[in-house]
């Protein structure tokens, strides 16, 4: 399935639903090679397997490469606001002008970035990785905030491993990223990404699975949903 199929397919789901109270969403924070795409990948695996709730069925992730097609395909884009009522398109004005109050050309693309970042989380069963996703939805309570960490050393020889580069480099990659997110986080939002307390949990990856995060990740949803084993196994 290629990428836009995926959207297409994402859009389909949701006008399905029609016009049904706020469904949950997923907003992942990461250190660098702390495993955002591949826990966002275990995540779905992890819904999947139950499926029975209606609650995990039909999500998708979106990550940088989505969210740039959706950015610049002006028919994706139309898919995407036919899909928010009026009251979420006031919601997202009103904090796209508190974030950026007057012009600032230069903020431009953020700008675009955090109004589709809260386009996608109003619409729901979402999982949005990165993208300043956690602070620019911080006011919207269906949202399961995600933060992934883990030591320097590992998140080096991760690197390492995926770019197929030594760890010397891999090192200045690893503390680039991080800072670049830091201070994105910082100038747009004035918040620390490493305070702990702007998620619904923090997980170190060296310490626990995917799997085991993804699970514990499932059950903030329920509670974020006010639901609890909707449906029946096997049903």
């Amino acid at each position: 399935m290629d990428k836009r199929t995926i959207i297409e397919q994402y859009f389909s789901d949701r006008l399905e639903l029609g016009g049904q109270e706020q469904l949950p969403f997923v907003a992942l924070s990461r250190q660098a090679g702390a495993g955002g795409s591949s826990f966002a990948e275990t995540l779905i695996k992890v819904m999947a397997e139950r499926s029975w709730n209606e609650l995990f069925r039909s999500w998708k992730i979106f990550d940088r490469e989505l969210c740039d097609l959706i950015s610049d395909d002006p028919k994706l884009k139309v898919l995407v606001k036919s899909l928010l009522t009026e009251e979420y398109h006031s919601e997202i004005q009103e904090f796209l002008t508190s974030v950026f109050g007057g012009p600032a050309h230069q903020y431009e693309l953020y700008k675009k970035t955090f109004e589709l970042v809260r386009t996608l989380a109003a619409i729901g069963k979402v999982i949005i990785v990165g993208r300043g996703a956690v602070f620019a939805t911080m006011d919207m309570p269906a949202g399961v905030r995600v933060r992934l960490i883990a030591p320097e050393s590992v998140r080096v020889k991760r690197m390492a491993e995926l770019l197929q580069i030594d760890k010397a480099k891999a090192r200045d990659v690893v503390r680039s990223r991080d800072r670049q997110r830091s201070r994105m986080v910082f100038d747009f939002f004035n918040k620390d990404s490493n305070d702990p307390s702007s998620y619904d949990g923090v997980w170190d990856t060296s310490e626990q699975t995917m799997e085991e995060i993804a699970q514990e990740v499932l059950t903030l949803i329920e509670k974020k949903a006010g639901k609890k084993n909707t449906g029946k196994q096997g049903t």
